[in-house]
C-alpha cells in the first residue's frame, strides 16, 4: 500500500478510511515523527504506470521511483515536498518527493528517504568527544541548526571523537574525512526517524552461489587487480623475516606468485624480541591477504531473469537476502570460498519482492 501525505503531514483521516472525500483541514507545521504516519493522509495511490521501486545502497542512497497516471487517483497531490509511505521488504518507510516530471499522460516521481531531510539542516560547530557510536550520533542530532524528530541507536562501543564544522549530514554520515563511517565505522540503517549505526549490518545465513558457468540472471565481474599471493613484510630498521616471504593459500592457483612489499612499524625493542617481531610481521601479512584477496569485485542478480532458468530452485535462498547480508561464492577453478556482501537492493513495492540485488567483495 503506497500512501501520500501533505509535506507537513497534518493528521487528515483515520487509517481505515482509504478513499476519503471529506474536506481537508491542514494542520500547523509540526516536527515530524512516526506518530504522524499512522493515518492514510490524502489516501492510497493506485494508478501506477510503472511499479514503485525502492533502491537502498549500503551506506549510501535510499530512494523511491515510479511513474503515475497524469489524471490518476490523487495525482494532484503528487507534488514536490509531499511525502509518500511505502513498504520496503516488510517495513513501511517514509519518502519525500524531490523530483516531478510531467509528460502528456504520466508523472515521473523521485523521492528520498525521510532521513535525508537532515541535509537541509546543519552542524555549525559540533564536537562529540570520547563518545560511543550511539551517544556521538545523538550528541550531533541534539545540536542541529533547527529542531527535528530524528534519534539514533548504535551497538558500536568504541569511544572516539570528531569535530564537525559547518557540515550537513550527508558529509557527517558518509563523505567527510572524519565522517561517522570513517571514524566509528559500521553500516547505517535508516528506519524512518530512527538512525541505526550497526557495527556490521546484515547476517550470514549460509547462502552460497557456485561460480563457474554462465547463469541467466546472475552476472559476475571477475577482477584480480588487487589480488596478492605473496608478501614480503618489512619491519623497522629494515627487519626482514628469515624466510623473507609469507604466502597466501591461493598462490598455487596462479601462473606465478603475485608479490607485494608490506611496510610495517614492527621492530625489536625493549618489549619485543626478534621472534615476537617475526610473529607480528607474519600476522600483519595475513591481515593484508584478507584485505587484498578480492577476486570478484561485484555480482548482480536479476530475479526476473533468474526465474526463467530451470536451475532457479537452487537459488531460491537468494530471495531471502537483505542489505548487508553475506553470501559465499564457491570458485570451482580455484577450489576457493570467497565472501561478498549485499550492497544494494531494488524492491518492488507492489509485488512485495526484491527484483535485483548487487553484491560486492569490497569492504563496506
Amino acid at each position: 500500500m503506497i500512501t501520500i501525505y501533505d509535506k507537513f503531514c497534518g493528521v487528515l483521516y483515520p487509517a481505515t478510511d482509504l478513499y476519503p472525500s471529506t474536506t481537508l483541514y491542514p494542520q500547523d507545521e509540526l516536527v515530524l515523527n512516526d506518530d504522524w504516519f499512522t493515518n492514510n493522509g490524502y489516501g492510497v495511490l493506485q494508478d501506477f504506470v510503472s511499479n514503485p521501486i525502492i533502491t537502498e545502497v549500503l551506506n549510501g542512497d535510499y530512494t523511491l521511483e515510479f511513474e503515475y497516471a497524469l489524471e490518476g487517483w490523487l495525482s494532484e497531490y503528487i507534488i514536490i515536498d509531499n511525502l509518500i509511505k511505502a513498504s520496503n521488504n516488510g517495513t513501511d518507510q517514509i519518502f519525500r518527493i524531490y523530483y516531478v516530471d510531467k509528460s502528456l499522460n504520466r508523472i515521473k516521481v523521485l523521492a528520498r528517504h525521510i532521513v535525508f531531510d537532515l541535509n537541509d539542516n546543519l552542524l555549525v560547530d559540533v564536537r562529540p568527544t570520547d563518545l560511543n557510536g550511539e551517544d556521538a550520533l545523538n550528541w550531533c542530532l541534539d545540536r542541529t541548526a533547527f529542531i527535528h524528530g530524528f534519534t539514533a541507536e548504535s551497538d558500536i562501543a568504541d569511544e572516539l571523537s570528531a569535530y564537525y564544522i559547518r557540515l550537513n549530514f550527508n558529509d557527517v554520515f558518509f563523505n567527510a574525512d572524519n565522517s561517522f563511517i570513517n571514524t566509528w565505522g559500521g553500516n547505517f540503517e535508516f528506519d524512518n526517524f530512527v538512525i541505526k549505526l550497526h557495527e556490521e549490518r546484515g547476517s550470514d545465513n549460509g547462502v552460497t552461489i557456485r561460480y563457474g558457468k554462465n547463469i541467466l540472471g546472475i552476472n559476475f565481474t571477475a577482477d584480480i587487480t588487487n589480488v596478492v599471493t605473496r608478501i614480503l613484510p618489512v619491519g623497522n630498521n629494515e627487519l626482514l623475516l628469515p624466510e623473507l616471504y609469507v604466502d597466501s593459500a591461493i598462490t598455487e592457483y596462479f601462473h606465478s606468485p603475485i608479490i607485494r612489499v608490506l611496510q610495517t612499524n614492527i621492530g625489536v625493542d625493549d618489549t619485543t624480541t626478534e621472534e615476537q617481531a617475526y610473529a607480528l610481521m607474519r600476522l600483519e601479512a595475513g591481515k593484508e591477504f584478507i584485505r587484498l584477496q578480492s577476486i570478484f569485485s561485484s555480482a548482480k542478480i536479476d530475479f526476473v531473469e533468474l526465474s526463467k532458468v530451470k536451475e532457479y530452485e537452487q537459488y531460491s535462498d537468494l530471495e531471502t537476502l537483505a542489505l548487508g547480508d553475506t553470501v559465499t561464492i564457491w570458485v570451482s577453478q580455484l577450489e576457493f570460498d570467497y565472501t561478498m556482501r549485499v550492497v544494494r537492493t531494488d524492491y518492488d513495492c507492489l509485488k512485495e519482492r526484491f527484483i535485483k540485488i548487487e553484491l560486492s567483495g569490497e569492504d563496506v
